[in-house]
């Protein structure tokens, strides 16, 4: 039990939530039993090596004291895993962090990003991309993340194409950055989703308060991830849909688009009668992936696969379903992307040739035939 505790406090620590989280105890048994721990890529090979050792059901087969004293993640650390440098550089910038409120710093930084020059110069800074990540993964303070959440949204719009119309930041580049921003919003998400139960009944003003703020903070996000991917698609037409935009979001695809439209109204009395946009976020992102995958069904297959994998489908059909105005129309068109996806621009490929195409490919290839061979067709 000791071994498994520390398994579990080095992965909140290094994640930002526990390899297992609901409010619902019973619940929260059954994931432990039965549900493998997912491992994000914030987790680097070496420690999760090392939680593999803590992170065993089966008592029996977890690992002993000796080898957690001796394995290379403990004895070894990484550079990763020791304290930076303390320049005069970044102790200013600290400085100047931790002295102004978490909230006006992400207002003047939500401004000042739209100015395409502080933009692309903050998209290139670790410093800042690091910042966005541990804020991410800490304490949710509803107005300080999405300050930094719209913030995120303007550094891409600010930053799509330089005056020569080529793409400001280097493909692979804007694929890694954005992808482990994504990430990080996917894992804020999951989060959220979790403070939210999905049969709303009367609540205490925290909770209320506590609830609609996950579901300002679950819309916002979403947002962002749209603009982000958009803007990466609209620079970069052949990446295709790189694993970090879907992976995360597809697995928890169904809880957003379940999402309840109402939430516990302030004090607690009955229900709000502002709905919050999270399922129609979640239809916008999915829509953008589809559309992405859409141009290239062959090479998109991984993404087809996981989207059914995690019923995907199932969700959209249950929204469309629902009748409800907003969000059934367009779940249904994102539907008929998933099942039918070719669409819009395609390009031509064997596995996209309509049924005349086909054949008039076929008629082109026998008149070709006999030509070789001295013989005409005749209609």
């Amino acid at each position: 039990a000791d071994l498994w505790s520390l398994g579990v406090i080095l992965y909140e620590l290094r994640v930002g939530k526990p390899p297992f989280f609901t409010n619902n105890i019973y619940k929260l048994i059954r994931m432990i039993v039965n549900d493998k721990v997912r491992w994000p890529k914030v987790i680097g090979p070496q420690m999760r090596s090392f939680l593999e050792l803590l992170l065993v059901k089966d008592p029996t087969q977890r690992g002993s004291w000796t080898k957690v004293r001796n394995h290379p993640w403990i004895k070894e650390p990484s550079l990763s895993c020791r304290a930076a440098p303390r320049t005069q550089g970044n102790e200013a910038a600290q400085h100047r962090l931790m002295s102004a409120p978490p909230s006006s710093y992400w207002e003047d930084q939500e401004k000042n990003s739209l100015d395409p020059e502080y933009a692309l110069s903050q998209r290139k800074s670790k410093q800042f991309h690091d910042q966005i990540i541990a804020l991410l993964g800490g304490p949710l303070d509803t107005g300080t993340v999405i300050g930094a959440l719209k913030t995120m949204g303007n550094l891409y719009r600010s930053t799509t194409r330089g005056g020569d119309g080529e793409p400001m930041i280097e493909r692979n580049e804007e694929i890694r950055q954005s992808g482990e921003w994504i990430q990080a919003i996917f894992s804020l998400s999951d989060r959220c989703l979790n403070e939210v139960p999905t049969r709303q009944r009367h609540a205490s003003s925290e909770d209320t308060k506590r609830q609609t703020g996950a579901a300002q903070v679950l819309a916002e996000g979403l947002k962002t991830c749209t603009v982000m991917v958009s803007t990466v698609f609209e620079s970069h037409r052949d990446v295709g849909i790189p694993d970090s935009y879907a992976a995360d979001f597809l697995p928890l695809a169904p809880k957003f688009l379940a999402f309840p439209e109402k939430l516990p109204s302030d004090g607690g009395e009955g229900l709000s009668d502002n709905p919050p946009l999270v399922r129609v976020r979640a239809l916008e992102y999915a829509d953008v992936l589809l559309k992405q995958a859409a141009l290239d069904p062959p090479q998109s297959l991984s993404f087809f696969s996981q989207a059914l994998k995690e019923r995907l489908p199932l969700a959209l059909t249950s929204l469309a379903a629902s009748g409800r105005e907003e969000s059934s129309t367009v779940a249904l068109n994102t539907l008929a992307k998933l099942v039918h996806p070719v669409g819009g621009q395609l390009r031509p490929s064997p596995m996209t040739l309509t049924h005349e195409e086909k054949r008039t490919k076929t008629i082109n290839k026998m008149d070709g035939n006999m030509e070789k061979d001295g013989v005409g067709r005749t209609e």
